[in-house]
């Protein structure tokens, strides 16, 4: 208990910190320098979340710099994205999970019902965590609905295609390309031929098809 206190309270004030630099960015051009320094500092939280989960190393880091790639793609189709915004989504997508048990994250073997349950609550409590701060509500809603599938059956809204926000159907595809070929206490890796053609087979299902084929 003592230890998820420990952790909201560097969580809060890790992301005031963000708010602060990220304003004072957003206020004078001669802030710019400090764009880096906010980045660095989301991902200095984001790899301690990942330590959270020993099979998790490096995956919050992963998504954010393939989500960029991607972000950079799908720009050059027309569509509009705000690249700082998209970064610190991806870099705070599972923030939540500083609110879910250790024993959850790095169990071995399969979950139970009770436990997904839990798990499934990541993205609220992500969202949680950002609400207070108006500054980010774009950043929220991202992290709120990265778990939403294209076709309506994810959560925690059931929500589909375009009520999606854009950066978190980016972010879903990455985050799922990810885990496919990460090593897990439950399952090895798979080829990134065979991430691949998982995300084919489920574009217009659990993915966007318009991000798969950007990401492709």
């Amino acid at each position: 208990q003592v230890d998820l206190i420990v952790g909201w309270f560097v969580v809060a004030i890790v992301v005031i910190l963000v708010v602060v630099l990220y304003e004072k960015d957003k206020i004078s051009k001669k802030y710019s320098n400090l764009r880096e320094h906010y980045i660095s500092v989301v991902m200095a939280l984001s790899s301690a979340i990942d330590l959270r989960d020993p099979s998790n190393l490096g995956h919050t880091e992963r998504v954010m710099k393939l989500s960029n790639m991607v972000g950079k793609e799908l720009k050059k189709c027309g569509y509009k994205i705000d690249m700082e915004a998209l970064k610190l989504a991806a870099l705070l997508h599972d923030i939540g999970k500083i609110g879910i048990s250790e024993g959850i994250l790095r169990k071995p073997g399969a979950l139970t019902t009770q436990e997904w349950a839990e798990i499934k609550k990541h993205p609220s409590m992500g969202a949680g965590i950002l609400e207070p701060l108006v500054e980010l509500k774009d950043i929220e809603k991202a992290v709120m609905h990265h778990q939403e599938h294209y076709d309506g059956s994810g959560y925690p809204k059931g929500l589909k295609a375009k009520e999606i926000p854009l950066m978190s159907r980016i972010i879903m595809v990455i985050d799922a390309y990810d885990a496919i070929t990460s090593d897990r206490s439950y399952r090895a890796r798979r080829s990134t031929n065979e991430a691949l053609e998982e995300l084919r087979v489920m574009a217009g299902k659990q993915f966007d098809p318009k991000i798969v084929d950007a990401f492709i």
